[in-house]
């Protein structure tokens, strides 16, 4: 009887970053001592530009329970807005002012930074709201900028900002204010929203701003903004190719998925790896300049605006449809606001799903070692990701009206483009 072979023991996401800091501080050592070669320098840069996921390809299986898959999953799921939600929920700055009248937005900005691991603030910074600052901190989660850019697509920000206004008594666009009524007292002594949105207006110019946002989704994703709003020039470095590579890779995976269902047909993974390896490297080139800092800034941005939004008394004013079954308080908000100022009608959770799966999608395309990856690795991360990957593309279906796995030719035009094609279609009908 043959004897299976023993199973190759896999790092942990911990040990492999400590046996690398071991290794990289016994190479210091030698230079202190001025006993290092050049192959010893060599080794240090070796080790620094080692892509720390490689470890998780020792593994000569296909199973979908690859460390560094539960790893993307676990994080970005923890991070969420229901987590932060439940957080939030129960502190007392937030609940019941005993904190003062004007520290609820500063402890709501606070908690947003330690949910998502970022560095603390300065606390030697007096008499400003500590807003304008971010940096990775040491236990930051991983985070994709697509998840903000589909979320700004979903109007998200659109929303807050015309609570915003109202909330100023500035007119809007319309001759008739739809949120004429919104009236946020300020007497409620067990809700400090009124103060909360008081002090994120004061900090409005210390925000990204939707221009900003705009060009570094261009230099991340070859995604851009558009609308009288944001600067239409051209930006000094776009990812042209990424479209059409993410694209091609879920039609792929869903080739790959037909034939590994067909009993009657061998699936063959070496595309779907070579399409990997492909997106892997163009994201690359697009993680440089801001892509430490952007992801997370535009994100704990987003989640206090999605805490605003979640408050009741914004169901309160807004009103909505209580009989539709929403994800997360927020949306509701969203798809009211949309209502009420004649907006794209796709309800808000179709541009959450594809905020969420994107991200997932390319975490993990971004963090594993593709380049030097097999079939079998390839084949685990579509077995891994195959609701990730089926949920992305019916909701792009259903947002963009572009069906990536059935479509005879994709289409690889840029998503803020069939929106506005689909929105003025929605016009000239109405």
């Amino acid at each position: 009887m043959r004897k299976s072979k023993p199973e190759k023991k896999t790092a942990t996401h911990e040990e492999t970053i400590l046996q690398l800091e071991a290794q990289i501080e016994k190479l210091q050592e030698e230079l202190a001592n001025k006993s290092i070669t050049r192959t010893s320098s060599a080794k240090i840069d070796d080790i620094l530009q080692k892509p720390i996921a490689v470890n998780f390809f020792i593994r000569d299986d296909s199973s979908p329970k690859d460390e560094l898959w539960s790893y993307i999953k676990t994080e970005t799921e923890n991070r969420s807005f229901d987590k932060f939600e439940e957080i939030t929920g129960t502190h007392k700055c937030l609940t019941n002012s005993p904190c003062g009248l004007d520290n609820s937005y500063k402890e709501l900005i606070k908690m947003a930074t330690n949910f998502l691991g970022l560095a603390s603030p300065d606390e030697d910074v007096k008499g400003e709201i500590e807003e304008n600052y971010v940096s990775a901190g040491k236990d930051q989660c991983p985070i994709e900028l697509i998840w903000s850019y589909w979320l700004e697509e979903g109007l998200l920000i659109q929303t807050i900002n015309a609570v915003s206004r109202r909330f100023q008594n500035k007119p809007g666009l319309k001759k008739h204010d739809p949120l004429s009524h919104l009236e946020i007292a300020p007497l409620r002594l067990n809700d400090s929203l009124n103060n909360i949105i008081y002090d994120y207006i004061e900090s409005e110019g210390k925000r990204l701003s939707m221009t900003r946002r705009s060009y570094e989704y261009d230099h991340h994703y070859g995604l851009r903004l558009l609308g009288a709003a944001v600067n239409t020039k051209d930006s000094v470095d776009s990812r042209t190719k990424f479209l059409e590579s993410f694209h091609t890779l879920l039609r792929q995976a869903m080739l790959y998925f037909r034939d590994k269902d067909d009993a009657q047909i061998n699936e063959d993974s070496f595309p779907l790896l070579n399409c990997l390896r492909e997106l892997h490297e163009i994201i690359a080139y697009g993680a440089h300049n801001q892509y430490g800092s952007m992801p997370a800034r535009a994100r704990r941005e987003m989640l206090v605006q999605q805490w605003i939004l979640a408050q009741d008394e914004m169901q309160q004013f807004l009103g909505g449809r209580a009989m539709v079954p929403q994800r997360q308080k927020w949306m509701s908000r969203v798809d009211t606001m949309k209502n009420l100022q004649g907006w794209d009608t796709t309800p808000v959770h179709h541009y959450y799903d594809l905020a969420t799966c994107g991200e997932q999608l390319l975490l993990s395309v971004r963090l594993a070692a593709w380049t030097q990856a097999t079939t079998v690795n390839a084949a685990g991360w579509a077995g891994a990701f195959r609701e990730q990957i089926q949920t992305y593309i019916h909701a792009y279906r259903v947002v963009t009206g572009v069906d990536i796995a059935n479509d005879e030719v994709l289409d690889f035009t840029m998503p803020g483009k069939l929106l506005r094609e689909r929105e003025n279609q929605r016009l000239a009908v109405a």
